[in-house]
């Protein structure tokens, strides 16, 4: 082969392999491009049939719950759920069935199946229990009272004299009913101090009244919780004399009031219908806690729509969840305790497990 026709021999091959190559490397492109697009589009199915899937089981009578409202002025998760349209995002239909107007009344609409689920305070559950009613705890909720929300508190007059327990006997204490956490609250502090919780007139006096009675003085003390004692307090009317916060301590304090459930109702829906709306309790909890000026925002939608005063809004006090709003057998133990001392159920009536179960929390470890 002579040198310039192996030359020109040479350099068609180069332009050849150089074709192959460019060529593959192309295919491969787009091989590369076709899969991607392919994973991107399966990704995009996948959320799709995920949406339509959680879209379906609100229209499915199983994932489908009724909620009581405690009080008009109570804005707590579930509320703020429903109001975020977190419950219907999980595939959850929440509806609001009414306002019971206090925990007793609330017990009561769970427990005839008027409502599935509601809150009150635990006092009210272990009431409603040893009365035979369908009840069960399903979720602790976020602290009844931390360092930045003391709670129900005992308020006497800005002026007032009294600045002890000691102080308190013979003296007229409003509550906004008996048997529930307003009272308690008054026995307990009491106790504390080694006195005698009948030395005292209590009596009941709607709380939408207990900033006149306490002006007026017509009686010496009132018991009231977040927001209105906090606004008592800013207006000038009243002072804290005690807090829950201060009365059961810290460890107490962090464990929630706790979501009940109709027996019945936990007994007829698939658990993980339970435990999704569990879950989106939980994740509401842990949103208002981390964004606490939008979650006020949001309470003072509710108090608008509920016609209101929006600026009780201001003394809303966000959440603070306590590992994941599981409950323990001591935390009921020392409420079943002081009812038993209290004379309010019998000793050894009900236990701990009549009262609430963790197995339907997504966190709970047996």
């Amino acid at each position: 082969m002579k040198m310039k026709t192996a030359k020109k021999f040479i350099s068609m091959l180069l332009v050849t392999a150089m074709f192959a190559f460019t060529t593959a490397c192309g295919a491969e492109s787009s091989a590369a491009a076709e899969s991607s697009k392919s994973g991107a589009e399966e990704k995009e199915v996948a959320g799709a049939s995920r949406q339509e899937s959680e879209a379906d089981t609100l229209s499915d009578p199983n994932y489908s719950f009724k909620w009581i409202v405690n009080n008009t002025s109570e804005i707590i998760t579930a509320d703020i759920a429903i109001k975020t349209g977190a419950f219907e995002k999980a595939g959850i239909n929440v509806e609001v069935v009414g306002i019971a107007g206090g925990g007793a009344a609330s017990v009561q609409t769970v427990a005839s199946g008027e409502a599935d689920f509601g809150w009150a305070a635990i006092p009210a559950y272990i009431n409603g229990v040893a009365g035979g009613s369908k009840i069960k705890v399903i979720y602790g909720g976020p602290a009844s009272a931390h360092a930045n929300d003391p709670s129900n508190q005992i308020l006497v007059a800005a002026d007032s004299d009294i600045d002890s327990a000691e102080d308190l006997i013979n003296k007229t204490v409003a509550v906004g009913a008996k048997g529930a956490m307003w009272e308690y609250i008054v026995r307990i502090y009491l106790k504390n101090a080694g006195l005698d919780p009948d030395q005292l007139d209590m009596i009941i006096v709607p709380n939408a009244q207990h900033e006149q009675v306490l002006k007026s003085g017509q009686v010496d003390a009132v018991v009231d919780n977040t927001p209105f004692a906090d606004e008592f307090i800013n207006n000038g009317t009243a002072k804290t004399l005690a807090t829950y916060y201060d009365v059961v301590g810290e460890k107490e304090a962090g464990n929630g009031w706790g979501v009940i459930m109709n027996t019945d109702t936990l007994a007829s829906r698939p658990a993980e219908a339970v435990t999704k709306l569990i879950q989106v309790l939980i994740d509401t909890d842990e949103w208002v806690e981390a964004n606490p000026d939008e979650a006020r925002e949001v309470a003072r939608q509710i108090l608008a729509d509920r016609e209101q005063n929006t600026d009780i809004a201001d003394y809303w006090h966000p959440f603070h969840l306590v590992d994941h709003g599981l409950w323990t057998e001591e935390h009921v133990k020392f409420w079943i305790n002081f009812m038993e001392e209290n004379g309010t159920i019998d000793k050894g009536e009900i236990s701990p497990s009549d009262i609430y179960t963790n197995e339907y929390n997504p966190y709970y470890v047996k």
